[in-house]
């Protein structure tokens, strides 16, 4: 079996960076994110600690947040 290592979150010298892990929570913010935080990355995941509300990135840009709905 081989090990490979988790390249995630690495910067290149050009400025890339290779994909973040979408399992956890990348920022803790308060209040909502739209039009106060420019994600960065497409798929970012960002908890509003005022409501407790959790947002993902749909874009680059910072009125691109959409609301994680979660039904019981």
């Amino acid at each position: 079996m081989a090990l490979v290592a988790d390249l995630a979150g690495i910067a290149w010298r050009d400025g890339r960076t290779v994909d973040k892990p979408l399992a956890t929570v990348n920022r803790w913010v308060s209040g909502n994110p739209n039009a106060a935080q420019t994600p960065q990355y497409t798929g970012e995941i960002i908890v509003d600690t005022t409501t407790a509300q959790a947002w993902r990135a749909g874009n680059l840009l910072n009125t691109g947040w959409m609301p994680i709905v979660i039904n019981d």
